[in-house]
């Protein structure tokens, strides 16, 4: 699922969530997974929220269908996953992602900023030419 797709950091609890569900449900698996109406509340909450909005994991579409994961644990992302672990991933995550937009934003500063340099240069290099055209001129009048 992380190999697949384009922007990784974007995929969601709810996502792997489901995700999970449905590789269960293909594999024709033996076990009782979810009830298929908690799968569709779950996937309705998740089409309501934003893309661009990451909500925390006390206000996610599972959270928000299944109520509030057990106290330490995690519903959906394995052992070792807790909340104040995936927690800080997510504020890091975030603030690596203003950083470099940041610094794209500034390598197009530069590069505007080269471009404006080397117009100012020709202006430059245009008014010294006829600078020098008109003192010649002037010298050998």
């Amino acid at each position: 699922m992380w190999e697949q797709s384009e922007n990784p950091d974007a995929i969601s609890r709810s996502d792997i969530w489901i995700h999970a569900y449905e590789a269960k449900k293909k594999k024709g698996s033996e076990e009782v997974v979810e009830d298929p109406e908690i799968v569709k509340q779950v996937k309705q909450k998740r089409a309501e929220q934003e893309p661009s909005q990451t909500p925390s994991l006390k206000d996610d579409a599972v959270a928000q269908v299944l109520g509030p994961d057990p106290r330490g644990r995690v519903r959906g992302l394995g052992f070792g996953a807790v909340p104040s672990k995936l927690e800080y991933q997510t504020k890091v995550g975030s603030k690596v992602a203003n950083l470099e937009k940041q610094v794209s934003n500034q390598a197009q500063n530069m590069v505007s900023q080269s471009q404006e340099i080397e117009r100012l240069k020709e202006v430059v290099a245009t008014l010294l030419a006829r600078s020098e055209k008109e003192r010649n001129n002037h010298v050998s009048l």
